[in-house]
């Protein structure tokens, strides 16, 4: 292995001459590489083919599953399988390419670890190393036209004959990976061993363009399904965020900001799936994915969260029922069922539940409101699909009340007064809206629970929100009613506060509005693009009935016209 000294650290070894001596070996590789994969009996390795049926047939090979290294006692041994013997020539050929490239940054980059973030010089370095011709065909008069070896050579010369000797190990690295990934199919332990190395000398640039050729091969494949999609790459994702965050430990230690972030990643996860098909976001790597990232980053979370609800926004195709009616498509059925997932998770990130949290203020609740905010401009706060074929589908209103609720019952955010208000005056809550709430209070103390549950109702009352208020008692006196606790006599005596309770509640919201109105019905969801069309005021007033114990509608006293 190669070890920097002073000289090779000012960059005054890497002369022109040098440089093309580094890059021709990496070039002939490449090219012995690419002419195997073009004259082999299959264009890629057989570990990255797959069905083109929607399901994974049984026992299929992950398409991502890496080809391993060959000792290389193996060469030149006589194998009976023509299959295994091209994988263990393509796993020697990819190696090969591999090996070159790493030599060749130990001898730009030395040992020495990773720099801190690159100076603006270095950023430029990067784009011409990008846009160093690789070929002999140039655009001349806006047409191709072969170009003389050694006029290319001497372009590329004038090129880093240009650049200061500093900061030509910038522009060789993103050169060097450029003709790599030029010549060379992306094969997926190609493009996996180059991340390896790049992440091992802490090259923040080149890691992050062979991230999003991963991601590619995963994503975008031209066959069905997508690769990520198989039962055996489940952990894949997670398992990258792994990886990419370990870069890290190869930066100079006194960075504090990581560059190997788990924000880089997730964006570079919700760029992807904004191009691919919309049901992958429930996939069970995505998923998988997500989980690792709450409980390491909740501001990644949220921009997942974000880019989740954009896309359901943006995704409205519907199908026909056969009834002269319209119902909502599978994909976007199943991507609500995955936002109201995320939503609860959210929920139980804040409130503490998932014990991820230890501060008393709540993490990013900007972006948290800015999340609920937007919810409320696509109506998603109010909509109710009316085909669900889970109930659990049909509940992310109540998803998103829980949320808005708890923030403004909980913290004090008197700049996001008017952003929560609107949302929870919009909402039409029934009486399971509130459970996850009413359960996360449930797990305190009987007497603890009273007192929470009688703060947020007091809260709830002084911003007239009535309905919530009633439906927050109503959801407490069933969930006690299901997981009693105490003594008898203590469980009776909140049983009665909590009944007390309701009646008041429900008092307070029948008695709130003016004469001849009455509380907000709920109608099946009608339309998918209005916030109200499924809300409607019937006319009559409400009484109290005695004999039933609960709220009816008034009786109109018959008047006898007289003769």
């Amino acid at each position: 292995m190669t070890v920097c000294t002073a000289t090779d650290a000012s960059g005054s070894h890497l002369t022109t001459s040098r440089i093309n001596r580094l890059l021709r070996p990496l070039r002939n590789k490449c090219l012995s590489l690419s002419k195997f994969l073009t004259t082999a009996r299959h264009s890629t390795s057989r570990s990255t083919s797959f069905s083109h049926s929607q399901d994974w047939p049984l026992e299929s090979p992950p398409p991502l599953a890496l080809l391993r290294q060959p000792p290389s006692a193996t060469r030149g041994r006589l194998y009976f399988d023509r299959g295994f013997a091209e994988d263990l020539e393509l796993s020697r050929l990819i190696y090969a390419v591999c090996d070159t490239f790493r030599c060749l940054l130990q001898v730009t980059h030395g040992t020495v670890p990773g720099e801190p973030i690159p100076s603006m010089a270095a950023m430029c370095c990067f784009v011409v190393g990008e846009n160093v011709p690789l070929s002999s065909v140039g655009m001349r008069n806006g047409q191709e036209e072969p170009v003389d070896e050694d006029e290319l050579m001497k372009i590329v010369d004038d090129i880093y004959d240009a650049i200061p000797t500093y900061y030509r190990r910038h522009s060789i690295s993103s050169h060097a990976l450029f003709l790599v990934l030029a010549i060379c199919p992306h094969h997926h332990t190609l493009v996996s061993a180059l991340l390896d190395i790049c992440l091992s000398f802490g090259l923040v640039h080149e890691s992050r363009h062979l991230l999003s050729v991963i991601l590619e091969n995963a994503f975008l494949s031209t066959t069905s399904p997508p690769p990520i999609t198989h039962p055996g790459h489940v952990s894949y994702l997670a398992d990258l965020l792994a990886k990419w965050i370990s870069g890290n430990s190869k930066i100079t230690p006194s960075i504090t900001f990581p560059l190997f972030s788990v924000s880089t990643f997730s964006r570079a996860i919700v760029d992807i799936l904004a191009q691919s098909d919309v049901s992958l976001w429930a996939s069970k790597a995505v998923s998988r994915f997500a989980r690792s990232v709450e409980a390491t980053d909740i501001a990644s979370f949220i921009t997942l969260l974000d880019s989740l609800v954009e896309t359901v926004h943006n995704y409205r195709p519907v199908c026909p029922s056969g009834k002269g009616k319209e119902k909502e498509s599978p994909e976007i059925v199943v991507i609500y069922d995955r936002l109201h997932d995320w939503m609860n998770r959210l929920f139980a990130v804040i409130s503490g539940a998932s014990g991820a949290l230890t501060d008393s203020r709540c993490p990013d609740i900007d972006s948290i409101v800015m999340l609920l905010s937007r919810c409320r401009s696509y109506g998603m706060h109010t909509l109710r699909l009316g085909a669900s074929p889970e109930p659990s589908q049909d509940a992310l209103p109540d998803a998103i009340t829980i949320l808005a609720t708890h923030l403004y019952v909980t913290y004090s955010l008197a700049d996001y007064d008017s952003h929560l208000l609107h949302l929870l005056r919009e909402v039409s809550p029934i009486p399971t809206t509130f459970a996850p709430l009413v359960e996360h209070m449930h797990r305190s103390s009987a007497q603890d629970f009273i007192s929470s549950l009688q703060q947020s109702s007091s809260t709830l009352q002084n911003h007239n929100l009535f309905r919530l208020d009633a439906s927050l008692w109503a959801c407490a006196l069933r969930v006690f009613e299901s997981t009693p606790k105490g003594t008898s006599k203590e469980m009776q005596r909140i049983k009665f506060l909590l009944i007390d309770g309701v009646d008041e509640a429900e008092r307070r919201l029948f008695g709130a509005g003016p004469p001849n109105s009455s509380p907000a019905v709920r109608l099946p969801g009608q339309s998918n693009r209005s916030r109200h069309a499924h809300h409607r005021r019937p006319s009559g007033e409400w009484e109290w009935e005695e004999m039933v114990g609960c709220w009816i509608r008034k009786t109109p006293v018959h008047v006898q016209k007289k003769r």
